[in-house]
């Protein structure tokens, strides 16, 4: 009977897990209203590329796709090894149409990631890199 018991016990276990882990895992998934949205300024930047990165951040939070792509490709310019800036400006190319661009520019941002996991899980990151 005890046998009985343990088994019911697990199997209950293992099938509310198989319903509960499915959506747990969701909730690692970036929200929707984040797709396009850039990345705020890292610390530890050279003066250039965090002044380049903020003008691009107020340039899109106004609408200013264009003047916001030229402030991020200035950033990137003055930071190339950071993750959060290749990210930015891959998405100011994904926004504007020019997907070429925008693969190269968010294959950098994950090569430069590290454990970032915020760049390494996005939705367009993945959709450009086809991971």
């Amino acid at each position: 009977m005890r046998f009985l018991k343990s088994s019911l016990l697990a199997i209950f276990a293992f099938s509310t897990l198989a319903i509960v882990a499915p959506a747990f895992a969701d909730s690692f998934e970036e929200p929707e209203e984040n797709v396009n949205v850039p990345m705020s300024t890292p610390t530890g930047l050279p003066p250039a590329a965090r002044d380049h990165n903020n003008a691009g951040l107020e340039a899109w939070k106004n609408g200013n796709k264009a003047e916001a792509k030229s402030h991020f490709a200035d950033a990137v310019k003055a930071a190339p090894n950071s993750a959060d800036l290749h990210y930015n400006l891959g998405l100011a190319y994904h926004v504007a149409g020019d997907h070429a661009k925008a693969t190269e520019e968010f294959k950098l941002a994950y090569s430069n990631a590290g454990d970032n996991r915020l760049i390494k899980s996005a939705k367009l990151t993945k959709q450009h890199l086809k991971k």
